[in-house]
């Protein structure tokens, strides 16, 4: 019964690793695609910048703000925005230059 009602949380909170990593890709291959990681290196200072890059907005709103929904809501709001406007619209528009 509480797992039905806690569902959007557990569903946030475990889809946010994939959610970064799915920015963090598209950020590199749309700014940097030469500084983007082999198979061999998962780790590097490029993928170290980006995730950075793309976690201090979503920590600055949580430590500003006491309201949870709030902070989800920017969240899903920053990512959504990333991953479903944004970035293909950039990649479409040098895509036909």
């Amino acid at each position: 019964m509480y797992y039905l009602a806690t569902f959007i949380i557990f569903y946030s909170v475990t889809s946010f690793p994939v959610y970064t990593i799915a920015a963090r890709k598209n950020l590199m291959e749309f700014f940097t695609p030469s500084k983007i990681p082999n198979p061999d290196y998962k780790i590097t200072k490029w993928s170290i910048g980006y995730t950075i890059l793309l976690l201090t907005p979503i920590i600055a709103v949580t430590c500003a703000t006491d309201n949870l929904s709030t902070v989800i809501d920017i969240v899903s709001g920053i990512f959504g925005a990333l991953i479903v406007l944004i970035i293909p619209s950039l990649l479409v528009i040098i895509g036909r230059k």
